[in-house]
């Protein structure tokens, strides 16, 4: 299929580059990886993080301290 010839094409520049130890390293489900939870909330517009939290009223960043109030 036209898929699997792009996902060959992709692993064997992922190898070239050594992004990838061997051919099909990493392609295969790993029965003790666990999920991992998708940030939530706003972005702050100064570090991009997602940290923001209603402090006194204003939205503000706990990372950097930004607010949208300022």
């Amino acid at each position: 299929s036209i898929l699997a010839a792009i996902g060959g094409v992709i692993e064997e520049h992922l190898v070239a580059i050594g992004f990838i130890a061997a051919p099909g390293a990493g392609l295969k489900a790993d029965p003790r990886a666990s999920g991992t939870v998708a940030p939530r909330g706003a972005v702050c517009e100064r570090c991009g993080s997602f940290e923001m939290r209603m402090i006194e009223g204003c939205m503000t960043c706990a990372d950097c301290g930004h607010s949208r109030c300022a």
